[in-house]
């Protein structure tokens, strides 16, 4: 996602890079848990999809994502970069080549 950042291209993220998830059933305890679980396996050879997974909570973030892709598809608005980001600048040059 940084290299269209880095081009200008506002970008959505959504993962735990701010630390544990808050998960419904345990809070940030919980979530601790899970991902340190998680960053056992994270891009090695056991990362491996597990049938006991509880994926509720990526079907909600896939639903978002695609509310969000449809209001921006059938709206009239751009993304716009927050004041005091290093990309604002960048997507500013570009404002002519969109309609």
């Amino acid at each position: 996602h940084f290299s269209v950042a880095r081009r200008g291209v506002p970008t959505l993220l959504l993962m735990a890079i701010s630390g544990a998830p808050d998960l419904v059933k345990g809070g940030r305890v919980a979530g601790q848990a899970w991902l340190d679980g998680y960053m056992q396996c994270y891009h090695q050879t056991c990362d491996a999809w597990d049938a006991s997974w509880d994926l509720r909570g990526a079907a909600q973030d896939v639903d978002l994502f695609a509310t969000i892709g449809g209001k921006l598809a059938n709206g009239r608005l751009w993304p716009q970069w927050r004041d005091g980001s290093e990309f604002k600048a960048i997507r500013a040059e570009t404002a002519a080549e969109r309609r």
